[in-house]
C-alpha cells in the first residue's frame, strides 16, 4: 500500500542493502526527497543518512559544482563502505569482512542526536560517521586477532574464512 512515510522501493528495501537517506549537513535538516522507511518487510530503512545537500563535487567540463540528492549521499557512503573494504579485505587486516558486518559498522558507528529516538524512518540509525565507524571495526579487528590467538591452526583457518566455530 503506498505511503508518503515509506519512499524506499527494491532493491533499497533489501535488508541485505545499505540504504542511506540524504540530509544537510549544515543545520542538520533532512533533504526533502529522501527516502523514508520503514520498508514493507519491516526492515529500519534508510539505514543511516549521509550528507546530501549542496555538496561540492566534480562537474564537468573540469570544474567543481554544488549537488543535491540521494544519489549524494549513495556515493560518500559507498566511498565508506570501499575505505572499510580496502582496510580490513586489501590491505589483509580482515579478510572475512562482508557486508552484514560493515553495516552493522557503519550503524554502531552512526552518529546521533540526543533528541531523536532511533532507529528513526527518516534518520536510520543515524548520521554517516566514518571515523566512529573505522574505531569500530579496528576494536573488532583486535577482539578477533586476540581470540585468533588462542585457537589451534584448524580452527585459525575456520575463522580467517568468517567461519568462526570450533570444530
Amino acid at each position: 500500500r503506498s505511503s508518503p512515510d515509506t519512499t524506499i522501493t527494491m532493491p533499497g528495501m533489501s535488508r541485505v542493502a545499505i540504504t542511506a537517506g540524504a540530509y544537510q549537513a549544515v543545520g542538520g535538516s533532512i533533504y526533502p526527497d529522501s527516502g523514508r522507511g520503514f520498508s514493507g518487510l519491516n526492515a529500519v530503512k534508510p539505514d543511516l543518512i549521509a550528507p546530501g545537500v549542496n555538496v561540492t563535487g566534480p562537474v564537468l567540463p573540469d570544474q567543481y559544482g554544488l549537488r543535491s540528492g540521494t544519489s549524494i549521499s549513495a556515493a560518500l557512503t559507498a566511498g565508506a563502505c570501499a575505505q572499510m573494504f580496502q582496510w580490513g579485505i586489501v590491505e589483509n587486516n580482515m579478510r572475512y569482512l562482508n557486508t552484514t558486518e560493515l553495516k552493522n559498522l557503519l550503524i554502531r558507528g552512526a552518529g546521533r542526536d540526543e533528541e531523536r529516538v532511533y532507529p528513526s524512518p527518516v534518520y536510520g540509525y543515524g548520521t554517516l560517521n566514518v571515523y566512529d565507524a573505522l574505531l569500530r571495526l579496528r576494536e573488532l579487528y583486535k577482539k578477533k586477532t586476540a581470540k585468533s590467538e588462542r585457537l589451534s591452526f584448524k580452527e585459525k583457518v575456520f575463522f580467517t574464512m568468517g567461519v568462526a566455530k570450533k570444530l
